[in-house]
């Protein structure tokens, strides 16, 4: 450490916790928490065990010594013994293991054996002091808690007196948990095919510490340490890999996880439950009946719509299918998912999602627009449906019901596009907008935001059925000339929010000269809708208005590019975010099912927002909110730019700041 400081280096770890470490502005970063995150979650685990009184044995290093003071301090039972210290070079744990039968067995004489508990903090040298230990009857009669690098060590097992002894004390340790999600899957199956072994959490930080690293590189086209020092949590906190979501504290540490609890039952490792950090609560799991056979799912997309969006977000799902049941084959899991797709329209949603209830379908992907999430809400919750969606928006869907929605509500986009307005020096604006829950919502949202930086007009609503928009386009000239006037040209825009009949208003508009003069901007429906550059007219119109709008951002992480890669290949155009939504959507609803052991949607529908927060994909996090909606993301800001989508920039909601390149 000490040499890297002081050479201008950079250390981005993996597996350093040690809390002695936990220093802001040096030269180390570190994926995982600090032990004091561990600290506190073992101390969780032996209260829920009901252990009294714990003996301590643990290595005599930095590692061990910090860790060993952070669950001091967290115990909340009746005793923790000073313990045994050895040297990191002790290779013979006699002497060790007799005063640990000593000091284990006044403890059970004064609060009995079931309270009782060795916590052993070590590397793979606990196999030898096992051994030694397991002369000792006493020592055998009380619970045995480890620590993260024995979590799922092969020759612990592998050796008869150890699996015989590790069984019998029912050997548990929490371990720093991975996501739930692809690529946390791939990191599995990777080092499980290369090492004959299930890998722990260290190797899916390492992965990531791997990609934090390059992509940081990549964003300043440099190496040099520091300036990829200064940029490294922005990176961070953009990234989501095989640990989830990754942000860095002041110390430039990891800054929360959850625990994944571990035991050694039958001579075998088995995960038995999870800390939540949030909670600061342990829940082990119980006995659940099994599933088998095929599982099936519905998913409404609304395929002869006039967005492009559609057809990239079946393509996805149709992805997630396929990679979601290759995971189940891997780890072995006796049934697959099926997906049986509906078309709709608003108008006939609530007949498909009928048909499907019928059908005793229950868990459904999609509809991807507001309105008619609307129209078959009270039937889904009536019915006990769940519906898992990528696209609604709407601030009025934003309620506690059996829909969950991977994206945020309007509310943060109007704020997002209030603050790009006034980035860009816009005064007055006049809305344009489609006229439904999903549009009135929107433009409700950014009149909220916009009142106290500039100018809104009342705008123009027109029906979500229009396909003629003449008339409209008159008007909208007629209200923009007064606004330049007033304002001048360069501090007036449209606002349009609007699907893919977005092209038909754009080329009504193109015939008024004063609405090529002045900015337009969009909302999410519109950013990247191929319609308004292919055709050479509307492309040109596009472009002399530096048209603008935004979506939220996806992070980077590899999981987002197999998405876009896969709709490139079959589509030959780049996704908009809705895609990476959609794919996410239907790996949160598999997940779903097998953390519920069960397909009944009651069931599944309580453990999605636990599986939602596990999880990492394409989107990144996917944490919910009370209302089941998507807690936050930021925005990419995209422009039609030379005839082609361009990413500018990206407003960040948690400093409001934007940055248009």
């Amino acid at each position: 450490k000490d040499y890297a400081d002081s050479n201008d280096m950079l250390i981005l770890g993996c597996c350093s916790s040690a809390p002695s470490l936990a220093i802001p502005e040096d030269s180390v970063f570190r994926v995982v928490p600090d032990d004091t995150h561990h600290g506190a979650a073992l101390g969780k685990l032996l209260e829920h065990e009901g252990i009294e009184a714990v003996v301590p044995v643990w290595r005599g290093d930095v590692w061990g010594d910090g860790l060993r003071e952070a669950g001091q301090k967290e115990f909340v039972g009746s005793v923790m013994d000073a313990g045994i210290r050895y040297d990191v070079d002790t290779e013979e744990f006699t002497a060790l293991a007799e005063d640990l039968a000593g000091r284990v067995q006044k403890y059970v004489d004064e609060y009995g054996a079931e309270k009782v508990a060795v916590w052993h903090l070590g590397f793979s040298e606990m196999l030898q002091i096992v051994q030694d230990a397991s002369i000792h009857e006493i020592l055998g009669d009380v619970r045995w808690f480890g620590s993260g690098p024995n979590t799922k060590e092969i020759n612990l097992i592998n050796d008869a007196i150890g699996k015989e002894f590790l069984t019998g004390v029912q050997f548990t340790m929490i371990h720093a948990a991975p996501s739930k999600g692809p690529v946390a899957d791939r990191v599995f199956k990777h080092v499980e095919g290369e090492l004959r072994r299930e890998p722990n959490s260290y190797s899916h930080a390492a992965y990531d510490a791997v990609w934090i690293a390059g992509l940081a590189i990549s964003e300043i086209q440099d190496t040099d340490a520091l300036k990829i020092r200064e940029i490294l949590p922005d990176i961070a906190a953009e990234y989501s890999g095989a640990l989830g979501s990754i942000t860095f504290n002041e110390a430039g540490d990891g800054s929360s996880i959850d625990y994944d609890v571990w035991s050694v039952r039958d001579g075998m490792w088995n995960q038995i439950g999870r800390y939540s950090q949030a909670d600061d609560a342990v829940e082990l799991a119980g006995s659940a009946p099994g599933i088998s056979g095929e599982i099936t799912i519905g998913r409404l997309a609304d395929e002869d719509s006039t967005s492009s969006h559609y057809a990239e977000n079946v393509e996805a799902t149709e992805l997630a299918l396929v990679e979601f049941n290759r995971h189940l084959d891997e780890i072995g899991e006796g049934w697959s998912l099926v997906m049986k797709g509906a078309d709709y329209d608003p108008s006939t949603a609530l007949v498909e999602i009928k048909k499907f209830d019928s059908e005793g379908i229950k868990i459904i992907i999609g509809p991807e627009n507001s309105a008619a999430v609307k129209e078959v809400k009270e039937y889904v919750d009536s019915n006990g449906m769940v519906i898992l969606n990528c696209c609604s928006t709407a601030p009025e869907l934003a309620v506690k019901d059996g829909i969950f929605r991977l994206v945020t509500d309007d509310t943060k986009q109007g704020a997002a596009l209030a603050g790009i307005l006034e980035h860009e020096g816009i005064e007055a604006i006049v809305p344009v907008w489609r006229g439904d829950v999903w549009g009135d919502g929107l433009i409700e949202s950014l009149q909220a935001e916009y009142v106290e930086l500039g100018v809104m007009d009342d705008g123009i609503r027109y029906d979500a059925d229009a396909s003629e928009f003449a008339g409209h386009a008159e008007e909208l000239a007629s209200r923009v000339q007064e606004y330049a006037d007033l304002y001048g040209a360069e501090k007036t825009a449209v606002m349009y929010a609007g699907f893919g009949e977005i092209a038909d208003f754009v080329r009504a508009a193109a015939s008024h000269e004063i609405l090529g003069d002045v900015r337009w901007f969009g909302s999410d429906a519109s950013t990247k809708e191929v319609s308004i550059i292919n055709e050479p007219a509307l492309a040109e119109f596009s472009q002399k208005i530096l048209f603008t709008a935004i979506q939220v951002g996806t992070q980077k992480n590899p999981t987002r590019e197999l998405v876009e890669r896969h709709v490139m290949d079959v589509l030959g155009r780049s996704p908009s975010t809705y895609a990476s939504s959609a794919y996410d959507a239907v790996w949160i609803a598999g997940l779903a099912i097998s953390e519920a052991r069960s397909s009944d949607a009651a069931a599944v529908r309580d453990v999605i927002p636990l599986v939602a927060e596990m999880y990492s994909g394409a989107i990144g996090s996917t944490k919910l909110n009370e209302a089941g909606d998507l807690e936050q993301a930021n925005y990419d800001i995209w422009g039609v730019r030379d005839g082609q989508w361009v990413l500018l920039g990206r407003y960040v909601h948690t400093g409001d700041v934007i940055g248009l390149g």
